[in-house]
C-alpha cells in the first residue's frame, strides 16, 4: 500500500488531537499502540493507522485518519476490493430473507 503521509510536505498532527476532534473522545493508550503497530482485523482484513512517532507523540494526517476509518467501514460491510456485487446490488437469498421479515 502506497503511504498516504508525505512527510516532508504534510503537517502531522498528534493522532489524539484528530480522533478527539473528529469523535468526541481521546483514545486509550492500548487503543492507540494497537492502531498504529498491529492494525485491527475487520471481515478477515487488518487495517492499520498510518502515523510517525514524533518527540514520543503517534501523529498521522487528517487523510490518513479518514482512510483508516473508510477501510475499516468499507471491510465491516463487505465493500472491499474483492467484492463483485456493486453497490445497491444483493443476492437472491438476502432478498428473500429481508422480503419473508417485512423489510423489502
Amino acid at each position: 500500500m502506497a503511504s498516504l503521509i508525505d512527510l516532508e510536505l504534510d503537517e502531522l498532527r498528534p493522532v489524539n488531537d484528530l480522533v478527539e476532534a473528529r469523535f468526541g473522545k481521546r483514545l486509550s493508550p492500548a487503543t492507540l499502540w494497537r492502531w498504529t503497530h498491529k492494525g485491527i482485523t475487520v471481515g478477515g482484513q487488518r487495517i492499520r493507522l498510518e502515523a510517525y512517532r514524533v518527540s514520543g507523540v503517534w501523529c498521522t494526517t487528517p487523510p490518513a485518519l479518514a482512510a483508516f476509518v473508510r477501510a475499516q467501514t468499507a471491510a465491516a460491510l463487505g465493500d472491499g476490493p474483492n467484492d463483485d456485487d456493486g453497490p445497491g446490488e444483493r443476492s437472491d437469498a438476502t432478498s428473500r430473507r429481508l422480503a419473508n421479515e417485512g423489510l423489502l
